[in-house]
């Protein structure tokens, strides 16, 4: 696949990822955290994300496991607390995809069509 070119189903689970408004917020806090609990410079520690958004613990985590899932968001494990970052690499990747999106080629299209016509063991339908 040509690099210039968005990865179709990448780009589907990754605006599924964002297609809902606490998770979008939670990417807007890890970028410009205002913390006062136990987040440190270089992650977002989970409490601090209940607090800001008045979201339950499990509801933080599933969302938060939705963002690392789609590669948007790392999380580093220390002791008992997950601390949160963005992932500046992939936004920059996304950020490509949709350029990539807004001046569609031929090929895409094609590309596209093509993947509708495969079904999951990869044979034509």
């Amino acid at each position: 696949m040509d690099a210039a070119r968005p990865d179709t189903h990448r780009l589907a689970d990754t605006f599924k990822a964002l297609a809902d408004p606490a998770r979008v917020a939670i990417l807007a806090f890890l970028r410009a955290p205002q913390a006062d609990c136990c987040s440190r410079g270089d992650g977002v520690c989970a409490c601090d994300l209940e607090g800001v958004l008045g979201l339950s613990q499990p509801t933080v985590s599933h969302h938060m496991k939705l963002l690392v899932q789609a590669g948007l968001v790392r999380a580093d494990k220390r002791g008992r607390w997950v601390y949160y970052r963005l992932d500046h690499a992939a936004l920059d990747a996304l950020s490509r995809d949709l350029d990539a999106l807004h001046a569609p080629e031929l090929e895409l299209l094609q590309e596209i069509r093509h993947e509708r016509r495969t079904d999951m063991n990869g044979e034509l339908t």
